[in-house]
C-alpha cells in the first residue's frame, strides 16, 4: 500500500487519540513483514545481500527464524 506525501493525524489515519499531526514523506508498506527465514532463502538464491549480525539483528540468532528480519539497508529490503 502506498503512504503519499502530506500529513498523517494520528487520531483519524491510526485509530489512536492524539491529536496533533506530523508531516512525512511518501512510503510504502507491505501487508505483512519479512521473516528472518524467508528473507536467507533470497540470500540463499542469490537475489539478496546477508543482512547484518550481532547486537539486536535477528539474522544468526537461535529461535528468531519466525521473528521479522531487521538489520537490512534500504537496498536490502527492497530486494
Amino acid at each position: 500500500m502506498a503512504i503519499p506525501a502530506g500529513r498523517l493525524s494520528a487520531a483519524s489515519d491510526w485509530g489512536m487519540r492524539r491529536s496533533n499531526q506530523d508531516a512525512v514523506e511518501a512510503f510504502v508498506i507491505d501487508r505483512r513483514e519479512v521473516m528472518v527465514a524467508e528473507y536467507a532463502a533470497c540470500v540463499r538464491a542469490g537475489r539478496c545481500a546477508p543482512a547484518k549480525t550481532g547486537g539486536s539483528c535477528n539474522t544468526g540468532v537461535a529461535g528468531r527464524a519466525k521473528h521479522p528480519i531487521n538489520c537490512v539497508d534500504w537496498s536490502q529490503a527492497t530486494a
